[in-house]
């Protein structure tokens, strides 16, 4: 009884109910595995880089050579990855 009581299994309980939540509210469902998405928050990042580099927003072209580089260095990116392989430390 005293066990329940204690604060640290209470914190350690919600702090696993949080994780275990927010586990399953991010998780991703696409049916292609691989798949690069690019989300509104991805989009708005590189807009804000753009318009921080030059001062000014991008026209609609730049704004598809953006996307189109951002998928190039996330392939790029997921290629090297793959392979390396897995890393054993």
């Amino acid at each position: 009884m005293k066990l329940l009581r204690e604060p640290l299994l209470h914190f350690l309980l919600l702090g696993a109910m949080i994780f275990a939540v927010f586990g399953f509210v991010t998780q991703h469902r696409t049916d292609k595995p691989g798949e690069i998405v690019v989300t509104q928050g991805t989009l708005e990042n590189l807009v804000t880089g753009f318009t921080r580099t030059w001062q000014r927003p991008p026209t609609d072209e730049e704004i598809q050579g953006l996307v189109r580089d951002y998928i190039r260095e996330e392939a790029a990116y997921r290629e090297a990855l793959a392979i390396e392989g897995p890393r054993d430390q």
